[in-house]
Order: C-alpha cells, then sequence, then structure tokens
C-alpha cells in the first residue's frame, strides 16, 4: 500500500496547516449544566470525524479550502 501524497505550499514549501477537528471530550458539569472541568479519563476522549478546512499555511498564513487546491 502506498503513502498518501502530502499536500506542500509550492511558494513557501510548507507542509503543515492550522484546521478544525471536532473532538467528544467527557466533562464534569454542575447542576445547572455549566461546564466545571474535563474528566480526569481524557483519553477516553475521541474524535468522530476527519480534520477540515479551511486549512491554513503555519509559516505564511494562505488559506485553502482542500488540501488540495
Amino acid at each position: 500500500m502506498s503513502e498518501a501524497k502530502s499536500f506542500r505550499w509550492s511558494k513557501c514549501g510548507c507542509e503543515e496547516f492550522y484546521c478544525n477537528l471536532r473532538k467528544h471530550i467527557i466533562v464534569i458539569v454542575n447542576g445547572s449544566n455549566k461546564f466545571l472541568k474535563e474528566h480526569k479519563e481524557v483519553k477516553r476522549s475521541y474524535t468522530d470525524e476527519e480534520p477540515y478546512g479551511p486549512y491554513e499555511c503555519t509559516n505564511c498564513g494562505m488559506l485553502y479550502n482542500e488540501l488540495n487546491e
């Protein structure tokens, strides 16, 4: 199996980008449903989707909707 091709911004050569990722974390709330703290077993948290854009180059700030532009 071949490794997926990594996107690289041609102007600055960067391969790292800021993007979004939803993560479900177990938390503790009070009786008014106000967040108090994360549960001590944060490792039980999980991610339910792939990261998504917009993507921002960590070097030069260029924005992309997808990493194949």
